[in-house]
């Protein structure tokens, strides 16, 4: 998948056409950075070759889902998370709601 990248933004094409400032990158890697604490995206520039870094500046949160019991995994992953909620999906695979 192809995205253009303008200033620490990353935009998809229709946004892209409003301006001729965006330079396009396909995403090749995309990870943690725990000494900036964001996520970090590795992008190709297919005109130069070049890998292109964009962190994440927009103050996302990381998120965990598991299906293991709330009892188990609070005092484990308190420390590491601002909040743990239970929350409600639907399983598409097995056809129900977990």
């Amino acid at each position: 998948m192809a995205f253009w990248y303008k200033r620490r933004r990353v935009v998809r094409e229709e946004e892209r056409k409003k301006s001729d400032e965006y330079r396009l990158g396909y995403l090749v890697d995309g990870s943690y950075d725990g000494y900036n604490e964001c996520a970090s995206l590795k992008f190709l520039d297919p005109k130069t070759q070049e890998i292109f870094v964009w962190r994440d500046n927009t103050g996302h949160l990381s998120y965990l889902i598991t299906d293991a019991e709330e009892e188990n995994i609070r005092d484990m992953l308190s420390k590491r998370f601002e909040r743990i909620e239970e929350v409600v999906k639907y399983a598409s695979i097995a056809d129900k709601i977990v």
